[in-house]
């Protein structure tokens, strides 16, 4: 049996469809179609009802995915290129709004160093990517940290990002309760967590704004702000050295307010070489990156403030005093 044939039963599982999986694969629907075919007729049996969309798994598929999944964990194992090598697949989520800034330079920086490791990408929001790990169909997830991992999972924090308000260039104010109170208020409401911090914080310092514009979108929200409509308040790694020329940018709350996004993952993941080379890829751009333009600083780094692998102590980190909601914006994406 062709080892690709495998890939794709579990491509199909992960992504919910065979498109998806096409997609993900860099194959054509029909060669997936072909895939399942193969594996039906040698097997003897049918994996997928395709008499509903998108077809599900039969009892005998759920089987053979469980068995297929240990096959290529042992495939992978052996590298394609000698021992140590990160071969093979790399299923990743991640929330929506740690793509952009992080996700993306880090991926680059992963595929220079394993080409021949093929990454596939879901966005979804904190609370689904936790039920995929949870069911397999995701090997790790760049995510907000969580108040505490669920059972089986650990969090490695990597990046603690601030809330800036920001306003046009010009805008008088040098405080950011000035800054919030000079201009009509832009709210955020795309993401229910990024959205609940901000108004936690509003609420606590009875700052009563009176929003004249709202958006679901972070770069709606800039783009409102940098077309001299408003003010608002993002994290600061939305704001690049481009827009920080055109905008005035204070730090929200003293201490700021904040967000860690890090990894969730199965410590005892078949793929954890992979996974680790990603975490590495993480750390390695946020190290990087000068801290006018990244706005943040590594996790890593910031033990003083109370960050550890079993995601805080819930007393001295900003993050761990609230009870976190989730982000609510879903999509996927494929990095072949």
């Amino acid at each position: 049996m062709d080892i690709r044939v495998l890939y794709t039963i579990v491509a199909i599982a992960e992504h919910g469809s065979f498109l998806a999986a096409s997609r993900a694969l860099n194959l054509s629907p029909a060669a997936v179609s072909l895939h399942v075919k193969i594996i039906e007729d040698e097997l003897g049996e049918t994996l997928f009802d395709r008499s509903v969309r998108p077809p599900v798994a039969t009892d005998a598929g759920r089987r053979t995915l469980e068995r297929a999944r240990r096959v290529l964990a042992e495939w992978e194992k052996l590298g394609e290129n000698g021992a140590g090598e990160a071969a093979g697949m790399l299923a990743l989520g991640a929330v929506p709004t740690a793509v952009a800034g992080l996700l993306a330079p880090a991926l680059a920086r992963l595929r220079a160093l394993r080409p021949q490791l093929r990454v596939t990408l879901t966005t979804d929001d904190a609370e689904e990517l936790e039920d995929r790990l949870g069911r397999g169909m995701v090997d790790a997830a760049l995510t907000i940290q969580p108040s505490s991992p669920p059972l089986g999972l650990r969090f490695t924090p990597v990046l603690v990002e601030p809330f800036h308000v920001v306003a046009p260039a010009g805008t008088p104010g040098d405080t950011d309760a000035e800054l919030l109170t000079a201009l009509p208020y832009i709210r955020f409401r795309g993401h229910a967590w990024i959205a609940h911090l901000i108004e936690q914080e509003l609420s606590r310092r009875r700052l009563r704004l009176d929003a004249a514009m709202e958006s679901d979108s972070l770069t709606g929200v800039l783009a409102l702000v940098r077309a001299e409509l408003g003010v608002a308040i993002l994290p600061a790694g939305q704001i690049d050295d481009h827009h920080a020329v055109t905008l005035r940018t204070v730090p929200f709350g003293d201490p700021p307010v904040s967000r860690t996004i890090g990894l969730l993952r199965r410590p005892d993941h078949v793929k954890t070489p992979q996974i680790e080379e990603f975490v590495a890829a993480l750390q390695a751009t946020v190290a990087g990156a000068p801290p006018e333009e990244a706005g943040a600083r590594s996790a890593q780094k910031g033990e003083n403030q109370g960050l550890d692998e079993r995601g805080g102590d819930g007393e001295t980190n900003e993050i761990a005093q609230v009870d976190p909601e989730h982000e609510t914006t879903g999509g996927n994406l494929e990095q072949t």
